[in-house]
């Protein structure tokens, strides 16, 4: 990161199921480093914004743990606390189109009731080759779903999912 701030950050979310997010944005109003980009139904409109943001300084972020609304999206099936659990391509995906870096964020509450913030660089960039994409995505997911775990089982009851992550 080098010292440096972002200009804004863009949360990629499917907000139609993020009611209480919205809510608290709501209550946070007028933050300019901060807003919700909804992205249920993304089109090349929304890819080509993205890469303009992208390109002024701005981070993305979104979650990597969530499959897509209706389980129309691209997944892969990695080991996850033991159990194959489908993983968003998406992610991956998209920051390869936007050919940026990629960093982990994950947020644990502490014993004193503060929070310790973990960010991390996971890759330059993301390369998905002819030939082998389908094994490189999965290999990426694999990864993301390593360290996710690892924050998990320090922290196990602070991993929230409201839905039932391991349907098939």
């Amino acid at each position: 990161m080098g010292g440096r701030l972002p200009h804004g950050m863009t949360v990629l979310m499917h907000t139609r199921h993020a009611a209480q997010y919205n809510a608290m944005l709501d209550r946070l109003h007028g933050d300019p480093l901060s807003r919700t980009l909804q992205v249920t139904d993304m089109g090349p409109g929304t890819a080509i914004d993205l890469q303009q943001r992208v390109e002024q300084g701005e981070w993305l972020a979104m979650a990597a743990d969530r499959t897509p609304v209706g389980g129309g999206g691209r997944v892969a099936r990695v080991p996850f606390l033991g159990t194959p659990a489908a993983f968003p391509l998406g992610p991956w995906i998209l920051a390869g189109l936007l050919d940026c870096p990629i960093y982990l964020l994950f947020c644990l509450r502490d014993a004193d009731g503060g929070h310790t913030v973990h960010l991390e660089k996971f890759a330059e960039r993301i390369e998905l080759p002819r030939g082998a994409r389908d094994a490189a995505l999965a290999e990426l997911a694999e990864r993301y779903a390593k360290r996710l775990q690892h924050f998990t089982l320090q922290a196990p009851r602070q991993w929230y999912n409201f839905y039932r992550f391991w349907a098939e």
